[in-house]
């Protein structure tokens, strides 16, 4: 995940957009401890890192896969554009996830 954060920062950041990653945990404390170090670490600037507020559990209008471990939702104003579902997060699909955000990013702008 660390990886991932820090090129969507840096395509956030490069072309004028702003990502939000939403820890979906049971640990709120922890979380945040972790998101904060993560942030401190990596250098974030153009990520907004949260806990969701109810836990594991997705609100419903988000409509979610559970059974997979990251999802990814790129929108433009209200809509989403595309979403990708992943468990591993690969380099390959973590390139695949910054570029298909920098195209939007741009087109965006």
């Amino acid at each position: 995940m660390t990886s991932l954060v820090k090129e969507m920062d840096k395509a956030a950041g490069e072309n004028k957009g702003l990502a939000v990653v939403i820890l979906m945990s049971d640990d709120k404390k922890g979380a945040t401890e972790a998101l904060n170090k993560l942030a401190k670490e990596a250098g974030v600037k153009n990520v907004a890192l949260t806990v969701n507020d109810t836990g594991t559990k997705a609100p419903d209008w988000l409509k979610l896969n559970s059974a997979v471990k990251h999802t990814v939702t790129y929108y433009k104003g209200k809509t989403v554009e595309k979403s990708a579902a992943l468990n591993e997060g690969t380099e390959a699909q973590c390139k695949e996830i910054v570029a298909a955000a920098a195209k939007l990013f741009k087109a965006a702008g």
